[in-house]
């Protein structure tokens, strides 16, 4: 009787040590989305073949279907997995009020969210309808990759977390649209066009749009990245400190309408590089020329 205790007490302490051994292969697991499910997230038709279940908190979602046309993921509760993939697909997600949360960030080339991933890869993601909470979210990863993220509607909320990154790699072109009162908001040095080559953009417009950046952007990059930002038609963009880097970057405000940049401490422009329009800079009213044909500041 004695022992037979005391094997029960060895088999319960292996089974508490068993879910952690489980989290960390199914961290490694993706799950790709399939063709005929009726589009709800939950469907355990929708995650491959023998009904797998939809990913949970300790799983990557996928998509790399190349659907011809965007198809929609519906929501039909919260959702919270480590990471989600958009490789060669055109996904809108749905979200019915909900909110989708990733959690787990390893680096910028592993983030929580990833659009466009390896080379020749184009993700197209759209949002409506709901919240996402990201740790850190990477468009266009590596060369000659290619990403797109389009907010829409103003119950859409996006938190990009840390170190928001629109264009990564060399040949790499990415995009962000923050449209019809939808918004934006990050933490850490966003970057749009960051190595060489790469190209991005950042597009705040209609009434109520707005992106909020805690801490600076660089709009492209010292290396040779180049970047846009356009705020235009009633959208507001905010920023710790702006710097746009190169003759081939620039911001554009478009004062008809209202739209508007506040930078909270240094407008930076360097070598050719060019902003337009309404700024106001809340802290210091500075204007950083760098070397060569200095930057250009008009409006």
């Amino acid at each position: 009787m004695f022992k037979g205790w005391r094997l029960v007490v060895l088999v319960l302490v292996l089974a508490s040590a068993h879910p952690a051994k489980s989290a960390q292969r199914f961290w490694d697991t993706a799950h790709f989305w399939g063709f005929l499910c009726g589009g709800q997230f939950s469907n355990v038709d929708c995650w491959g073949a023998g009904g797998i279940p939809a990913p949970g908190n300790v799983d990557i979602a996928t998509w790399n279907f190349a659907h011809a046309t965007t198809y929609s993921v519906l929501f039909g509760a919260s959702v919270t997995n480590q990471k989600a993939r958009i490789r060669t697909d055109d996904i809108l997600w749905d979200l019915g009020g909900k909110t989708y949360t990733l959690t787990q960030d390893n680096s910028v080339t592993d983030p929580s969210l990833a659009i466009g991933i390896s080379n020749g890869e184009t993700g197209r993601l759209s949002v409506r309808n709901g919240s996402v909470n990201s740790a850190r979210t990477v468009l266009a990863i590596n060369g000659s990759s290619n990403g797109f993220l389009t907010l829409n509607g103003s119950a859409t909320t996006f938190n990009a977390g840390t170190g928001l990154t629109v264009g990564y790699w060399e040949y790499s072109r990415a995009g962000v649209s923050v449209l019809g009162g939808s918004s934006l908001t990050s933490s850490g040095t966003a970057a749009i066009g960051f190595h060489a080559t790469a190209s991005g953009s950042v597009t705040v417009g209609g009434s109520g749009s707005n992106w909020i950046a805690s801490d600076d952007v660089n709009v492209g990059s010292s290396s040779g990245g180049s970047g846009k930002l356009a705020v235009h038609s009633g959208a507001r963009m905010r920023a710790g400190a702006v710097t746009v880097w190169n003759g081939a970057s620039s911001i554009d405000v478009t004062a008809n309408g209202g739209g508007t940049v506040n930078v909270i401490g240094q407008l930076g422009l360097q070598a050719g590089a060019r902003a337009t329009s309404l700024f106001t800079i809340i802290d210091k009213a500075v204007v950083l020329i760098g070397g060569g044909a200095g930057g250009i500041l008009s409006g």
